[in-house]
């Protein structure tokens, strides 16, 4: 499965810069020099450069990733252009995609969503520039109203002598469930929790890696924690 997503700077020839991502099982959100390509930068003034933005900052021209199976991917999208004037996304290939992933571009600035199987084109006024924040690519197996809804991290985690904190980042009048558990999915907690809470666990853990879950309505997110004690 490939998702093809261009920009073009609005002139009387424009000419297209596109990235590629594609679905595979064995890739990784980190950059692949088997699997993935750098950007190479356009010289012409007139044509924008689009890409992925990898975890460790590198410009990606094409990239794998996991086929979406839980929740939201995201994908950060980076654009420079030379010019001001306005700038055209366009999504192509989507007939490609399963009939059961949604497909939005978020932009930040703007917080706009919009389900890019109903509109693939998104056309915006932009200035001579690096924008390597303002635009994602977002894929969910449900439908999403509000760019609240995948924006921003559900939870943050830290943890200091032998105690564990887990503030919570949900928007108001949320509750949701807190779960707790290690490598061997066995649980450790399960907890209600509210908004901007801060859940303070008397850890009396050993050294390990632990997996902290959040849920809320539809949205799901799980982080790996390691603990590490220093007298182990």
């Amino acid at each position: 499965m490939i998702l093809r997503f261009t920009a073009n700077l609005e002139t009387k020839n424009p000419i297209e810069d596109a990235l590629v991502i594609y679905f595979d099982e064995m890739a990784t959100q980190a950059f692949d020099k088997e699997q993935d390509a750098l950007k190479l930068m356009n010289t012409d003034i007139l044509v924008p450069n689009l890409y992925i933005m990898a975890p460790e900052s590198k410009q990606l021209s094409i990239s794998g990733i996991l086929v979406p199976t839980d929740s939201i991917t995201k994908v950060p999208l980076g654009l420079t252009t030379f010019s001001d004037g306005w700038i055209n996304f366009n999504a192509k290939d989507i007939s490609q995609l399963p009939s059961y992933l949604h497909i939005y571009l978020f932009d930040a600035e703007k917080g706009i969503i919009q389900d890019l199987r109903q509109n693939p084109e998104y056309r915006f006024n932009l200035k001579t520039g690096e924008y390597n924040q303002r635009f994602s690519l977002v894929f969910s197996l449900s439908e999403i109203d509000e760019p609240a809804t995948f924006d921003e991290k559900m939870f943050t985690c830290s943890y200091s002598s032998d105690q564990l904190f887990i503030k919570m980042n949900l928007p108001f009048s949320v509750k949701g469930n807190l779960l707790v558990t290690n490598m061997l999915g066995q649980t450790l907690l399960l907890k209600q929790v509210f908004e901007k809470e801060t859940v303070q666990i008397n850890t009396k853990l050993s050294s390990g890696v632990y997996i902290v879950t959040v849920i809320a309505g539809k949205r799901k997110e799980s982080e790996k924690i390691l603990m590490r004690k220093d007298y182990e």
